[in-house]
């Protein structure tokens, strides 16, 4: 339960505040008993508090409050037991109730020299079924708690640190007891026993000095006694039903409480007796304070003829403070988790780094803040183990530091400064992740840290480290190719990556191959044949008929690739003797731990154009001349064109369409015959020339030569 987290203080002259305690949490009161005028309970049994000053405030659950075991402290340290000083005041309290039998797991003495094992359960019940006079010790070590008792038997409870600090932690009472206590509670009162061997003797004793200034209320009990009288020894021994940690208060003190609480008023004042009966110490019922007279106010006598108390200061703390301080365990905040990214340890370790922060208490700081050697790893492990490059990481603490080791590799370490709780975490090297098609995958280190205080009382938490994976990095390549080089054609590069530091892996191909650009009727092909394209690990193949067309080869190790085409590609557009196709090959590469990534090697193919009459028309090569004066026949010239072809071989000859021209001597200008114009046209792949029915010259074209 959280302690001290509701702080009230003295409100303004005159004025009233009412305030709710939250059920879950102790309070401090920022006023000491010197600030208190009186104290009552009000009709709906809220603690009225009545300052020096004139104010007052009201806690209005303050019977709940009781109930749930929660506690006070005033700002001079005092310590008040609230059901005490509710019981004073006229207050009935309600023991707190366990669960059924069938939900109380009950643990008794062990039988004489027997040793006894448990393991707590989250949620659940226990009662510890013996009374603490049968016990001889208990302590803390290792996690675990330990008690001795008188017949030489021994309960160990072997998960006690970790269940406690679990957020479902289990709920122990004594039998002897009307309440939960805390394991340590139940530690405390046992070393307190123990150290006495004796039963613990108090002595309450009135403080009051003789002529000392008076209160407002004259002295007197109910009986109309002067003083109260010095209390009586209280026996602190533990018995059956006693509230734990709520000792019997001493004779003078219960007649403190009888006076607070049943003071009978004069004719019109608060009735006695009841949740709401009493006027509190140095109250003032009216203008004027009493004064040690025989009576109050203008009636006559009261029921059972008395005058008023006085109270002195002294009283007071002594019914607010217990008569033994229970002990008190330190408190820590759990730290927030830590986040690094493995991405980042190129540049160097990881850091991070920050406090643990720990209140010892009353008791002061013990043995400080240490390493309890409690260490766990969750998240994506491959294999469900921790590991570097495949080398199980082991934990181990070293002074008040852990350190993790994959063979004689320091991974990462984790010191702890053991007075100040100031930590450091440094990952030097990279963990395996399991989640290769997370990047970001995430592993969570648990660092167990214990802190005790001055008596050896202690409190455990975890420190949190989340390390995110890092992925390989590759990047595409382009080439571009022309196939008019085709003879093969070879071209190289390689693929800029970097396998991170989860260390080398390797690249490879994908499988995924594709194509684009000027492909002739949407399909691969040489020749009018389809390409078929297979891939290997290392690289794919193109072959038309079982012969190869083109190879790319990739360098798992490096990613250098190597690309060769040994035939031309059919593209499309015969007027551009530089229109491209594409190929796209996928790689992916992969680091140590499975983490991969892609990117595609991309080759553009330029076409290739054959080379036509290069040096243009020659004799005999595309230029004939020929003499009309041996014309007695047919005149007949042949010849040859130059053409190459290139890496698209074989093609083919014809004659273009619609581009006949003449040029020369012509008779007016125009090629006629006779006076009858020539006309010339292209019919079956031959150019006829004819001046009306009559043929005049006609030239054939082989297209295969």
């Amino acid at each position: 339960m959280a302690t001290n987290n509701i702080i009230l203080a003295v409100p303004s002259a005159n004025s009233s505040v009412k305030y709710d305690l939250p059920q879950s949490e102790s309070a401090e009161l920022s006023f000491s008993p010197e600030d208190i005028d009186g104290l009552k309970l009000d009709a709906n049994g809220g603690l009225v508090i009545s300052f020096i000053e004139g104010g007052n405030v009201t806690l209005q659950n303050f019977q709940s409050f009781i109930d749930n075991g929660n506690t006070l402290t005033l700002a001079d340290g005092t310590k008040v037991d609230p059901s005490l000083l509710f019981s004073a005041v006229g207050g009935e309290l309600t023991p707190p109730q366990l669960g059924t039998d069938e939900a109380i797991t009950r643990i008794g003495i062990p039988a004489d020299g027997e040793q006894v094992e448990y393991t707590l359960e989250s949620g659940q019940q226990y009662l510890f079924n013996f009374d603490l006079s049968e016990t001889q010790g208990a302590n803390v070590k290792d996690g675990k708690m330990v008690i001795d008792f008188a017949n030489g038997g021994k309960i160990t409870i072997n998960n006690y640190e970790t269940a406690m600090a679990s957020a479902d932690a289990p709920e122990l009472s004594l039998a002897a007891k009307t309440c939960v206590v805390s394991g340590d509670e139940l530690i405390t009162n046992i070393q307190n026993l123990a150290k006495a061997n004796v039963t613990e003797e108090i002595v309450v004793a009135e403080v009051e000095e003789k002529n000392a200034p008076k209160s407002k209320i004259a002295d007197a009990d109910l009986n109309g006694k002067e003083d109260i009288g010095a209390g009586n020894k209280t026996d602190l021994g533990y018995q059956k039903a006693e509230k734990v940690a709520n000792i019997e208060p001493a004779s003078g003190e219960e007649a403190v409480a009888a006076q607070l609480a049943a003071i009978e008023t004069a004719a019109g004042g608060a009735a006695a007796g009841g949740r709401a009966g009493g006027y509190g110490f140095n109250s003032r019922p009216g203008s004027e304070p009493f004064a040690g007279k025989a009576d109050i106010g203008p009636i006559g006598k009261t029921a059972l003829n008395y005058v008023a108390p006085t109270l002195a200061p002294s009283k007071f703390v002594e019914i607010l403070t217990p008569l033994d301080t229970p002990d008190d365990s330190p408190i820590v905040i759990v730290p927030a988790a830590k986040n690094l990214d493995e991405t980042n340890l190129s540049g160097g370790p990881l850091t991070t780094s920050g406090t643990i922060e720990v209140d010892f208490g009353r008791d002061g700081a013990g043995s400080q803040i240490c390493s309890n050697g409690i260490f766990s790893s969750t998240g994506s492990k491959t294999a469900g183990n921790l590991s570097h490059n495949g080398v199980p990481s082991v934990v181990t603490v070293v002074g008040n530091n852990y350190v993790g080791m994959a063979g004689n590799v320091k991974g990462f370490d984790r010191t702890l400064d053991i007075n100040t709780g100031a930590y450091v975490f440094k990952a030097y090297e990279n963990l395996d992740h399991a989640n290769g098609t997370d990047p970001n995958d995430k592993i969570t280190l648990n660092f167990g840290i214990t802190a005790k205080d001055g008596d050896d009382d202690s409190v455990s938490t975890t420190l949190q480290i989340v390390i995110a994976d890092d992925a390989p990095v590759i990047t595409g390549a382009s080439e571009t190719i022309d196939e008019t080089n085709l003879g093969p054609i070879v071209e190289t590069g390689t693929l800029v990556n970097n396998f991170g530091q989860d260390g080398a892996g390797s690249i490879n191909t994908t499988g995924a191959f594709s194509f684009g650009g000027s492909v002739k009727g949407g399909v691969l092909s040489v020749g009018g044949v389809p390409v078929v394209v297979t891939s290997t690990a290392n690289g794919y193949v193109g072959t038309v008929n079982g012969q190869n067309v083109f190879t790319l080869n990739i360098n798992p190790a490096t990613g250098e690739y190597t690309y060769t085409q040994f035939k031309n590609l059919d593209h499309a557009d015969g007027n551009n003797p530089d229109d491209i196709i594409t190929l796209n090959f996928g790689a992916i590469i992969t680091d140590f731990d499975g983490d991969s990534a892609t990117a595609n090697i991309v080759i553009n193919i330029k076409d290739d154009a054959p080379i036509f009459q290069p040096q243009g028309p020659t004799p005999d090569s595309g230029y004939e001349i020929v003499d009309e004066t041996a014309l007695g026949g047919a005149l007949v010239a042949t010849g040859k064109l130059n053409a190459d072809f290139g890496g698209d071989a074989p093609g083919s000859y014809a004659f273009k369409d619609a581009s006949f021209t003449s040029s020369g001597s012509k008779l007016g200008g125009a090629l006629t015959h006779e006076g009858v114009p020539v006309v010339v046209t292209l019919v079956g792949g031959v150019y006829v020339g004819k001046a009306g029915d009559k043929t005049i010259f006609t030239l054939e074209l082989d297209t295969a030569t």
